[in-house]
This record gives structure tokens, sequence and C-alpha cells, in this order.
């Protein structure tokens, strides 16, 4: 279930099995919404670090390989970005552009 979809079920439970008071309700709501808002940020911060991890294991793996290994390996690197594109139902962003073999 997507996190705002989870969020809004809390909140619907939460009202139905704790019978909040409006202002309580009104208070709980702002809660969530500030922790969603830190919760993005974390997961952009978190996304972030793990491009450059991403980047970084690629720069190894590359220094590893031969020419022809390399040049097989930018191939099978470009197959995944390949396959998101046709797929539209992919919940996961590519890659960064910078983590792609040249």
């Amino acid at each position: 279930m997507p996190r705002e979809a989870q969020l809004r079920e809390l909140s619907r439970r939460m009202q139905a099995e704790l019978d909040l008071a409006p202002e309580q309700r009104g208070r709980i709501e702002a809660i969530v919404r500030d922790s969603q808002e830190g919760m993005k940020a974390v997961r952009d911060e978190v996304g972030k670090k793990i491009g450059e991890e991403f980047r970084e294991m690629l720069q190894k793996i590359r220094g590893e390989l031969t020419p022809d290994q390399r040049r097989k390996f930018a191939e099978i690197m470009k197959k995944p970005d390949e396959r998101d594109k046709r797929d539209d139902r992919s919940a996961r962003p590519s890659p960064p552009a910078a983590g792609k073999p040249q």
C-alpha cells in the first residue's frame, strides 16, 4: 500500500477506533502532514546517497574490466533503462543519469 494510503488508513482507523474529538483529529492530521514532509526529506537524501554509491560501484566495476568487457557492460547497463521505458507501470525511477556507463 502506498505511504499516503497507509496514512489515510491509519487516520481512518484512529477516528473509528479511538473516537477522536474534532480538535484531536485536527492536531493529529497536522502531525501527520509535518511528518510526511520530514520523511520525504529523508527519502530524498537517502535516494541521493544511494545514487552516489551506485555510481561509485559502476566506476569500480569498469576499472576491473577490459575495454571489450566495458563495451559489453555498457550494453548490459542500458537494457534495464530500455525495459523501464517500455514498462510505464514501473514504480521505481531509473538510476541517475550520471551513473550510466560511458
